[in-house]
C-alpha cells in the first residue's frame, strides 16, 4: 500500500466514526492494548513487554517464550547487529503470540548505578543507546511488529516515579537525554513511543506539549502515535492538547466519556481527536490490525519480511543463537595470571547460590516464563563432565529475613503480592567452612555471585552496590583456601567488589537469559570469546561518581551533574578513580594499536583509521572506540564512534571507525540551535581508561 493509499484509508475510516467512538479508540482497553472497531476492519491492537521476551497478547499471560539476556548484556556486543538479532527474535516472537505492538526498547540512560530499571536499559551513553536502539526497532518494524521506545524522556530512576519531578537543564535535556529518542526518530521511525510516569521540569511527560507536541512532532517530524505510560494520564485536557494520543489502560479513564465531554465544550477540538486518531490508525494499518486479521497472528505487511514460522523456545537452533548473544556480549574483567579461558580438563567446584539459582532475568513487570533456565552448575557439568564437577550452594543471597512467612512479589508470572516460606539456612560460618573445602580440593573454584531480583527490579531503586548477603565473606573464604578463583558476576547492573585482588579472574555474565549457564561455560572455556565491553562505569565504592541518589527533594530530582553524566563526569573530576571504565574488556587475546589518522572538515571529524595488531595467542574480536576530549573546558570528553573486528593471532588490519557528528555538537541555548565543538583531542583505545593513541584536531591544524 502507498503513502497515498494508507492515507486515504485512515482519512475514510475517521469519517465513518462518531464522537464517542472516536474517543473509545484512544482509551486503551486494559494494559495490553487498545480496542477494536469491526465497522472499519480495526482488530484489538495487542501490546506487550519487553526487554527480554513477551509476555504474550494479555498483560499476565503466563506462556511460554523465548528469555533473551538482558539489553545491558547485548549492549555490551557494542555491534548494532546484535541488537538487530535481538529485534529480530523478539519480532518472530511477536508475530507468533499475536502482538503488534513491543514496549521497547528503553532508551532511558544509567544516570546512577542505583536506578532499579537499568537492567532494561542500553547504556550510560546517549550514542551507544541510539545506535543500538535504531537496529533494533527498525529489525522488529522490518517484520511488521511496532516498536515503542521508551519512556520519553527523562525517567533514570523508580523513587517516586509517578510524581518525580526531573529537572534537566535544556542543554542536557537535548544533548544528552532526548539524543537516543532524536536519533531513533530520525534513523529508525518508529510507529509508537511511550511517554515516562514522571515529570519534567514541573510538567508531567503525559501532558508535555514543548516536548510531545512541538519538539517531538514538530521540529522532529514524528508520524507515529505517541502512547502513555500505564495509568500515567491525567488532566483530560491538557495530555489531549499537548500532543498525546491514546492513554494506556483503563476505559474508565482519564479519557472516555470524560473527553467527549470536554470537546463539547470546547476544551479540546474534535480535529486534535482526529489527529489522535489519525495516528492511531496508521500505527494499526502498518502492523496490520487495520486488516481484521485473525487472532493470535498478524497478518504480513506490504513491505515487511515474509513471516516464518516462530521456532520453538527450546529448539535446538534458537538455543545455539540464544547462548552466542549472551557469552559474546559477557566481559572479562580482570585475569591477570591468564587463568582464564578454561582448558576444559580442570577439576571444579562450583560454589554459589547463584550457580544453583541462576538469574536469569529482572524483576516485576518485565518478568516472562521461558521453557527453561540452564543454571551455570548445570552448564559447566554438562561441559567438563560430572565427574570433574562439584557444586556447593552458598550463603543466603535473599534481603528479606529467613525462616518465617515473607511477602514476595516474586510469582512466576503477573507481579501479584504473595507469601513465600524461606528456610532458616545454615549458619554462614558452616557455610563458609563447607565451600573453602570443596575449593581447596579442585584445580579452580568458580564462585557465582550477583544480585537477585529484589535488587534488578522495577518500581524501586537499590540503596547500595553491595552484594547481598554474605556473598563478599564467601569468596574470600574460597580465595583463601583454592589454588585459582574464578568469579563469575550473575548481575545486570555494578556491584562493589572488595574481593577483587584475591582472586584470578571475574567474568561479569549480566542477566543470560534461558540459556545462561550454558553461556557461562562457553565464555570460560573459550568456545566463545567473551568479547564484552562494559556500557556503563563501575565505581569502586557507594557514593562515588557523578550521579548517585535517586531520592527526590521537596518532588524535585535535579540532575545537578548536567552533561557530565556517566563516563563524562568520572574524567571531568578526575579525584576518584572508578573500579572499571565504561568501555573496559579483556578479552582472551592482547592488542597494539598504530598509526592513527582522521578523516574531517571545518566542522567535525569524520572518521579515524587506526592499525590494530593481535598481539596475543589466539583470534579476537577487539572493539575499537574513539572519544572526543573537546578543547573548550566547559565541555566534557564524549565518545563519538567505535567498530568491532576480528583479527586472527599474530595479523593486523587497518580499522576505520566512522564519527557520529549528532555527539560532536552542543546546544546553544540562548539561539536555540545547534553548533559543533572545532577541537579538541581525539582518544583511541580499548576504553576510557586505556587510550592507546591520540590526536589533535582544530582550526590551527587546517
Amino acid at each position: 500500500m502507498t503513502i497515498t493509499e494508507l492515507a486515504s484509508r485512515v482519512e475514510t475510516a475517521i469519517a465513518c466514526l462518531d464522537l464517542p467512538s472516536k474517543v473509545a479508540l484512544l482509551t486503551g482497553s486494559d494494559s495490553s492494548g487498545l480496542p477494536e472497531n469491526t465497522s472499519i476492519g480495526l482488530s484489538r491492537l495487542r501490546f506487550s513487554g519487553d526487554p527480554s521476551g513477551l509476555r504474550g497478547a494479555e498483560y499476565a499471560d503466563g506462556g511460554i517464550a523465548s528469555l533473551l539476556p538482558n539489553p545491558t548484556l547485548l549492549a555490551q556486543h557494542w555491534d548494532v547487529a546484535v541488537a538487530g538479532e535481538a529485534g529480530a527474535l523478539l519480532a518472530e516472537e511477536a508475530i507468533h503470540r499475536g502482538v503488534h505492538v513491543l514496549l521497547g526498547p528503553s532508551v532511558n540512560l544509567h544516570r546512577t548505578p542505583l536506578g532499579g530499571r537499568v537492567f532494561e536499559c542500553f547504556s550510560e551513553d546517549p550514542l551507544l543507546t541510539g545506535a543500538l536502539a535504531t537496529e533494533y526497532v527498525r529489525a522488529l518494524q522490518r517484520r511488521g511488529v511496532s516498536a515503542c521506545p521508551k519512556h520519553f524522556p527523562a525517567n533514570e530512576s523508580e523513587f517516586e516515579r509517578t510524581t518525580v519531578d526531573s529537572v534537566v537543564d535544556e542543554k542536557t535535556l537535548r544533548e544528552v537525554y532526548l539524543l537516543p529518542f532524536e536519533m531513533l526518530v530520525h534513523d529508525a521511525s518508529p510507529w509508537s513511543l511511550l511517554t515516562a510516569h514522571n515529570r519534567i521540569n514541573g510538567i508531567s511527560a503525559t501532558e508535555h506539549p514543548q516536548l510531545v507536541e512541538r519538539l517531538l512532532k514538530g521540529e522532529w517530524h514524528y508520524d507515529g502515535a505517541v502512547v502513555s505510560g500505564p495509568f500515567a494520564a491525567s488532566p483530560i485536557a491538557a495530555g489531549t492538547n499537548a500532543g498525546l494520543d491514546p492513554v494506556v489502560p483503563a476505559p474508565d479513564g482519564p479519557w472516555g466519556a470524560g473527553l467527549v465531554a470536554a470537546v463539547r465544550a470546547g476544551d479540546v477540538a474534535e480535529s486534535t481527536i482526529d489527529e489522535h486518531l489519525r495516528r492511531v490508525l496508521r500505527l494499526a494499518e502498518r502492523t496490520g490490525a487495520l486488516d481484521g486479521e485473525s487472532d493470535g497472528f498478524v497478518t504480513s505487511r506490504s513491505g515487511a519480511l515474509p513471516r516464518a514460522p516462530r521456532p520453538a523456545p527450546d529448539a535446538p537452533l534458537r538455543r545455539r543463537r540464544l547462548r552466542a548473544l549472551a557469552a559474546g556480549g559477557m566481559t572479562v574483567l580482570t585475569n591477570p595470571a591468564g587463568v582464564l579461558p578454561l582448558s576444559g580438563t580442570e577439576f571444579l567446584a562450583v560454589i554459589g547460590r547463584h550457580a544453583v539459582d541462576t538469574l536469569a532475568q529482572g524483576g516485576a513487570a518485565a518478568r516472562v516464563r521461558p521453557p527453561h533456565v540452564v543454571s551455570v552448575a548445570d552448564g559447566l557439568v554438562a561441559t567438563f563432565g560430572r565427574d570433574r564437577v562439584s557444586v556447593v550452594d552458598g550463603v543466603d543471597v535473599r534481603s528479606g529475613p529467613s525462616g518465617r512467612p515473607e511477602s514476595t512479589r516474586d510469582p512466576a508470572s503477573g507481579g501479584i503480592p504473595g507469601q513465600a516460606i524461606r528456610p532458616a539456612p545454615a549458619t554462614t560460618a558452616e557455610i563458609t567452612e563447607r565451600v573453602a573445602l570443596a575449593a581447596s580440593e579442585v584445580d579452580v573454584a568458580v564462585v557465582v555471585v550477583g544480585l537477585t531480583s529484589e535488587q534488578e527490579t522495577e518500581g524501586k531503586d537499590k540503596s547500595t552496590l553491595a552484594l547481598p548477603g554474605q556473598q563478599d565473606a564467601m569468596v574470600a573464604a574460597v580465595a583463601a583456601a583454592a589454588r585459582h578463583t574464578v568469579v563469575v558476576v550473575n548481575a545486570a547492573t555494578p556491584v562493589l567488589m572488595p574481593w577483587l585482588d584475591l582472586v584470578d579472574a571475574v567474568l561479569w555474565a549480566g542477566l543470560p537469559g534461558q540459556e545462561a549457564g550454558a553461556a557461562v561455560a562457553a565464555a570460560l572455556t573459550g568456545e566463545i570469546e567473551p568479547a564484552g565491553r562494559l556500557v556503563t562505569t563501575f565505581p569502586a565504592r557507594d557514593g562515588d561518581g557523578p550521579a548517585w541518589s535517586t531520592c527526590p527533594v521537596n518532588g524535585a530530582l535535579v540532575y545537578e551533574e548536567g552533561t557530565a553524566v556517566g563516563y563524562r563526569g568520572w574524567h571531568r573530576y578526575a579525584e576518584v578513580e572508578p573500579l572499571f571504565w565504561f568501555g573496559h574488556g579483556l578479552g582472551y587475546t592482547t592488542w597494539h594499536y598504530d598509526s592513527p589518522a582522521l578523516v574531517r572538515d571545518l566542522n567535525a571529524v569524520r572518521s579515524v583509521t587506526v592499525d590494530v595488531a593481535n598481539t596475543g595467542p589466539r583470534g579476537g574480536t577487539e572493539t575499537v572506540q574513539v572519544y572526543l576530549l573537546p578543547a573548550a573546558n566547559s565541555e566534557p570528553v564524549r565518545l563519538i564512534g567505535w567498530t568491532r573486528v576480528h583479527v586472527e593471532a599474530g595479523r593486523r588490519t587497518r580499522v576505520r571507525v566512522p564519527c557520529d557528528l549528532r555527539a560532536q555538537r552542543v546546544r546553544d541555548v540562548s539561539s536555540g540551535s545547534w553548533r559543533f565543538l572545532r577541537g579538541g583531542r581525539i582518544m583511541i583505545g580499548r576504553g576510557l581508561g586505556d587510550v592507546r593513541t591520540t590526536l589533535w584536531w582544530g582550526p590551527e591544524s587546517d
